[in-house]
């Protein structure tokens, strides 16, 4: 409860600010016709930033912390239920050829089945329900007219909020230590203490800053001569302080991997016959002092298992060979994969894919990649012709953390939100993209069909 007020009380603070500071248009352009929608998306992020870092199941424990949840996900679902519902049609899907969004659909029914036969029904409803009317709000937004628009500035006004959470985390960090530093059993790469908060935790901080991190280069590559590269700039400084302070390994590859290949896509020369070259002998000749940082006072042992994670791999794949093809029930890996192994105050397996596959088994699963490859194509595509770049390049930390820690698989979180929004916009736009593509001439169709044929 209390992540959840603090959380309401930054976000509240946050549009403040930029309402009366100069930015109110900044603010009103991604909001502007999206009221209902954006409001259901606030209220579904604050179930998950209720209790998201607090001991017990995922999401929190407690009859209190449950009902808060619940609260926030049902009003959700009251706000963007009857537009899904008059919006909902599964020829609509099949005309639009929006096979992303029809396997994720597949996917969550499969988690619906998974109520049926799960070993913990209350984990689970709730999970799933999350999930579902996260999905149902993203149906919406893809069904309007200006779908890929609407959904370009969902994505934005999420880094948005979580950006005022990581920047209030940060400042914390520094002036109320005794709520936003930790000490762990390992310091952090700069700080002996690690940046923490009632909101979120180290990891999820890691990976958020590093997105922000990522986001904010995309933009400043993006904006014209003579615009404004201040904003762009904060947000870098911004993310790569909160990946600092947070002392995340996976946020730390996510960001290196997301700035390298924006600069690669967008400085390439400069970035094989300089940057490559500056950083192999930076890592050359500091070598031993990138890697006491990294290693964070840990042993060689607890690095080369990953923290722990190559155990919680084996344990969740002993769980899915039990039960390969419809899972254990969606969300309870902790149950029946790490409570086996005394391992249960951990919340999961931290393996996205690995977490679907013991809750949903192979046949959510499979739906779940097709959604996850359609996603990394159209990224891949839209990278390397220079389009939607800002959104593409977020394929990158949404796979990557999703295979070492919590991403978008196994319950409702900021990942699985940004996914499923990726997912639609790869979706729109390769609609939009096939029906504006002008038809060839005949000549021309001749030609290429003769050419086929002698390939």
């Amino acid at each position: 409860m209390f992540g959840a007020g603090f959380t309401a009380v930054i976000w509240l603070i946050a549009v403040g600010v930029t309402r009366t500071a100069g930015f109110g248009s900044f603010l009103r352009n991604m909001s502007r016709g999206l009221a209902r929608e954006h409001l259901a998306l606030v209220l579904l992020l604050l179930t998950f930033h209720t209790g998201a870092e607090l001991p017990g199941a995922a999401g929190g424990s407690g009859l209190l912390q449950d009902a808060l949840r619940g609260g926030f996900g049902f009003l959700a679902m009251v706000v963007i239920g009857p537009r899904f519902v008059a919006q909902m049609r599964v020829n609509r899907i099949y005309r639009r050829r929006m096979w992303g969004m029809a396997a994720l659909l597949v996917y969550i029914a499969v988690g619906i089945l998974s109520v049926a036969y799960t070993v913990d029904l209350v984990s689970t409803l709730g999970k799933v329900f999350e999930m579902a009317v996260a999905l149902a709000l993203v149906f919406v937004l893809a069904f309007r007219e200006d779908a890929g628009d609407a959904i370009r500035r969902t994505i934005s006004f999420v880094l948005f909020l979580e950006g005022a959470l990581v920047l209030t985390a940060v400042i914390g960090f520094f002036v109320a230590p005794s709520l936003f530093a930790v000490r762990l059993s390992r310091p952090g790469f700069v700080f002996a203490a690690t940046m923490d908060a009632p909101y979120s935790g180290p990891n999820g901080f890691s990976v958020m800053g590093a997105m922000l991190t990522g986001w904010g280069v995309a933009r400043a590559f993006e904006t014209r001569r003579g615009g404004r590269l201040a904003p762009w700039f904060a947000v870098i400084t911004l993310g790569s302080v909160a990946t600092i302070l947070a002392s995340g390994r996976q946020g730390l590859i996510i960001l290196v991997v997301s700035v390298a290949a924006l600069f690669f896509i967008y400085r390439r020369v400069f970035t094989v016959l300089v940057g490559a070259p500056l950083a192999v002998a930076v890592a050359v000749t500091q070598w031993s002092t990138l890697w006491e940082v990294v290693l964070r006072e840990q042993n060689r042992g607890s690095v080369a298992t990953l923290t722990g994670r190559t155990t919680f791999w084996a344990a969740g794949w002993e769980a899915l060979t039990q039960q390969p093809l419809t899972g254990h029930g969606l969300g309870i890996s902790r149950i029946v994969a790490l409570r086996p192994i005394g391992k249960e105050q951990f919340t999961h397996l931290h393996n996205g894919y690995l977490e679907a596959l013991v809750g949903v088994g192979l046949l959510g699963f499979v739906p779940l990649m097709i959604a996850a490859v359609r996603m990394v194509v159209w990224s891949v595509r839209s990278l390397a012709a220079k389009m939607d770049v800002p959104y593409a390049m977020l394929a990158f930390p949404l796979i990557l953390q999703n295979s070492i820690g919590m991403g978008f698989g196994g319950w409702f979180n900021v990942n699985y939100m940004l996914f499923v929004l990726v997912v639609a916009l790869s979706d729109v736009t390769w609609q939009t993209n096939r029906r504006s593509r002008p038809p060839l001439p005949a000549r021309s169709r001749r030609v290429v069909g003769v050419g086929a044929q002698n390939l």
